[in-house]
């Protein structure tokens, strides 16, 4: 199992939650409302041994969510890499972090048993996407780590 759904699964299951906001409290990652670019939606940052996560103010409720489980990711996978810097200042390819936070989230924002189509009454992918308000390319990568 890869880490980024290890990490994502002993979180829910320690805590009984898969509301990132309540995982952020437990984990006692601050969680701030900021006006951003509007390129950027957020962001995860160590400072002084204290996490935070900013949020862009411009998002709705359901990208807030979503954005925030990406960047919980970002925090329980790479407590000790700063984004922001590793993008001015270095020429680390950060497509891998990226794709390790996607996954993460995409264990937090879904659960396996929507997948199970004869009980949940979905079809296709798509279908999932729209009823759980979760952008197809997290319930992709989902789907792709349960037919492994």
């Amino acid at each position: 199992m890869k880490i980024a759904k290890k990490k994502a699964l002993e979180l829910k299951k320690l805590y009984h939650t898969s509301d990132p906001f309540e995982l952020c409290d437990y984990l006692k990652i601050i969680v701030l409302d900021q006006l951003l670019p509007e390129s950027i939606k957020g962001f995860y940052i160590n400072i002084l041994k204290t996490d935070f996560i900013y949020l862009n103010t411009s998002l709705d409720e359901n990208q807030r969510k979503i954005v925030l489980s990406h960047e919980l990711g970002h925090a329980v996978l790479h407590p000790s890499l700063n984004a922001l810097f590793l993008h001015q200042h270095t020429l680390m390819n950060r497509s891998s972090l990226e794709a390790e936070a996607d996954e993460f989230a995409s264990h937090i924002l879904l659960d396996d048993s929507i997948f199970n189509f004869n009980q949940s009454g979905f079809e296709t992918l798509d279908e999932i996407s729209r009823h759980t308000c979760v952008p197809l390319k997290y319930v992709k990568i989902k789907w792709n780590s349960l037919k492994k």
